[in-house]
């Protein structure tokens, strides 16, 4: 039961969104706001968790500071949402016709008979997380800015989501 489980947990974390740039199952965009700040959005599909998302903007904040020569990022504001929405598969019917005949002497008589099975239509509601942030690029802050360290997120996430 637990090797059951743990193949479902697989099978759905692989088709969560995959962490890259925006595409039809979602992704990260990046807006550059001036010469070291950033908004990120991140978007992920019905599959994946609202904590996915968040880390997206994480991840792609210690590039963008790991990339420029930056050691630290600062988040200045950030939001989660999730777009939500409903998927409805149509009913189904399923049937099998038995029937036989019998003739003798020029009269014939027959029956048939046909049962069958009736799934209706059902509807499911599907939650698509979002999040955006706006974050600054900082070399060398001092302790009480409470920056995050680029180095320290990209080596923590960049192994679960690369």
């Amino acid at each position: 039961m637990r090797l059951l489980m743990l193949g479902a947990l697989l099978l759905l974390a692989a088709c969560a969104t995959r962490y890259g740039d925006m595409g039809v199952s979602g992704g990260v965009e990046l807006t550059q706001l001036d010469n070291d700040i950033y908004k990120i959005h991140a978007a992920g599909n019905g599959y994946s968790e609202p904590s996915r998302t968040r880390d997206f903007i994480l991840l792609k904040a210690a590039e963008l500071a790991n990339e420029g020569g930056y050691t630290h990022f600062l988040i200045l504001s950030s939001s989660d949402w999730s777009k939500e929405g409903m998927i409805t598969t149509p009913g189904t019917f399923a049937s099998t016709t038995n029937g036989s005949a019998n003739g003798f002497g020029g009269y014939y008589s027959g029956s048939a008979y046909t049962t069958g099975s009736y799934m209706p239509p059902s509807t499911t509601k599907i939650s698509k997380p979002r999040s955006d942030a706006v974050v600054k690029l900082l070399k060398n802050p001092p302790p009480e800015a409470n920056a995050i360290n680029a180095s320290m997120v990209y080596n923590s996430l960049s192994a679960r989501y690369k």
